[in-house]
């Protein structure tokens, strides 16, 4: 990993394409990948876990929040998956994360953007939430 001193490098930690539900080694594999990160100068990790009912596993993300510190960590898109965005949005806050990257459950921001608002009303400042998918300078 290489950056310059003006540059922010935000690692994304995730161990295959597909969905977001992860077995005991792809997790310790991700921890791993996560210290390595860190180790190199990492300014942030992006990741998250889902359980099989498609809510997010709380005790799988907090393993890796806990492996990130003291970097701050953002939840990945895996959160528009979710059944109950709501739900989602109280376990972004009980994990501590600093960051949500969301389309607002939508294919993208834009078509998302009333969601996106939702969503930044019920964070309530707890983290940041950031625009993603179709957002162009």
């Amino acid at each position: 990993m290489v950056a310059d001193s003006n540059t922010l490098l935000y690692v994304l930690v995730r161990p295959r394409p597909g969905d977001f539900v992860y077995s005991e080694e792809e997790l310790q594999s991700m921890e791993y990948d996560i210290v390595a990160a860190r180790e190199s100068g990492a300014a942030g990790i992006v990741s998250g876990v889902l359980r099989a009912d498609g809510n997010i596993d709380e005790v799988a993300t907090k393993r890796l929040v806990d492996a990130a510190c003291p970097l701050p960590f953002t939840f990945h898109r895996a959160f528009d998956t979710c059944p109950d965005w709501k739900a989602a949005v109280d376990s972004v806050t009980r994990l501590g994360c600093d960051r949500l990257l969301t389309s607002g459950c939508a294919s993208t921001a834009i078509e998302g953007s009333i969601r996106l608002r939702e969503i930044h009303s019920r964070a309530q400042g707890r983290f940041r939430v950031i625009a993603a998918s179709g957002v162009r300078a």
